[in-house]
C-alpha cells in the first residue's frame, strides 16, 4: 500500500465513530424491544503455559464487555486491527480506535433504548494473574454449571463499573482471582464480547493479534511529536458468542486467542 492510501486509510479509521454514532440500524433497533429469553454466559481468560501437564495461570481483573451482536462492529474492529499493521502511527493509535468505536456503538444501543449510555473510565491495570498455576482440566466452575458448585465465582459487575446499561443489554464485570467472569439472566441470541487488559508497557511482543512495526519510529513517523502520558499494554480480546435461552454457554479465552495487542494512553 502506498505512503497516500495509507494515509487516507488512517483518515477514515480515525473518523469511524463520527460516522457511525448516529441512529441504531432497524434491524438492531428490533432486536432490542424485544430481547430473548434469558440465558447465562460464563467463562474464563488465562495465559497457555508450555509445559507438559497443560497448566494455566489465571487472567485476573480483565475487564470483560458484551454488546448485542453487529457485523458491523465486529467488521471495523478488525479493519482497526488490520490497518494498525501499515505504520507505527497506526500502531499506536489502534487499541484507542477501538475503544471509541465500542463508545460509539454503545451510544447507537442507548439511542435506540432511549437511554443514554455513561461509559466507565478506561480499565487501570490489570494486577494480571496471580502466583501458582491450575491444570487446564480444572476449568472451574461456576453456580449450576455442569453439576458443580464455587460458592466465589463472580456474581457481579465490579464495584466502579455498572452492571448493566441501556436495559441490561450493555454489560461490563471484571475477572476473578481465578480468570472466571459470569453474565447471568444474558437475553438469548448473539453478543459481541470484548475483553481488555491493562498491564504497565512492556517491550512490543510478537505472537498472535498486532504485531510492532518492524522499524518503530523509521519512515514517515520518525519526526512525529511523542505523547507526553506513559503509555501501557493493552490486551484484547473479541469474539462473537451465541447464548441459548435456558441454557450456560461457556467460552475459554488464552494469551494464544487474543484479538490484538498495542500500547494505549
Amino acid at each position: 500500500m502506498s505512503g497516500g492510501r495509507r494515509a487516507l486509510a488512517g483518515g477514515l479509521l480515525a473518523l469511524l465513530p463520527l460516522v457511525v454514532a448516529a441512529e441504531a440500524p432497524p434491524e438492531l433497533a428490533r432486536r432490542l424491544a424485544a430481547p430473548g429469553p434469558p440465558g447465562m454466559l460464563w467463562g474464563r481468560l488465562a495465559v497457555e503455559e508450555e509445559s507438559p501437564d497443560g497448566s494455566l495461570t489465571p487472567l485476573a481483573g480483565i475487564r470483560v464487555a458484551v454488546y448485542p451482536y453487529s457485523p458491523e462492529v465486529e467488521a471495523d474492529l478488525r479493519r482497526i486491527r488490520d490497518g494498525a499493521r501499515d505504520s507505527g502511527r497506526d500502531y499506536e493509535a489502534a487499541v484507542g480506535r477501538v475503544q471509541d468505536r465500542l463508545r460509539a456503538y454503545a451510544a447507537q444501543v442507548g439511542a435506540a433504548v432511549g437511554q443514554p449510555i455513561v461509559e466507565p473510565a478506561p480499565p487501570p491495570s490489570s494486577p494480571g494473574a496471580p502466583a501458582g498455576t491450575r491444570k487446564a482440566g480444572s476449568q472451574g466452575a461456576v453456580p449450576g454449571a455442569s453439576g458443580a458448585t464455587r460458592p466465589d465465582a463472580p456474581a457481579g459487575p465490579d464495584a466502579d463499573a455498572p452492571a448493566s446499561q441501556a436495559g441490561g443489554l450493555i454489560r461490563r464485570v471484571s475477572t476473578d482471582p481465578d480468570g472466571l467472569f459470569v453474565f447471568e439472566d444474558l437475553p438469548a441470541g448473539d453478543w459481541l464480547l470484548v475483553a481488555v487488559g491493562v498491564t504497565p508497557y512492556a517491550a512490543p511482543r510478537s505472537g498472535h493479534g498486532v504485531p510492532a512495526p518492524r522499524h518503530p519510529g523509521r519512515g514517515r513517523d520518525a519526526f512525529l511529536p511523542r505523547a507526553s502520558t506513559p503509555a501501557k499494554d493493552a490486551e484484547v480480546w473479541v469474539a462473537r458468542v451465541r447464548v441459548t435461552a435456558g441454557e450456560r454457554t461457556r467460552l475459554f479465552l488464552t494469551d494464544r486467542s487474543r484479538f490484538m495487542a498495542g500500547p494505549v494512553r
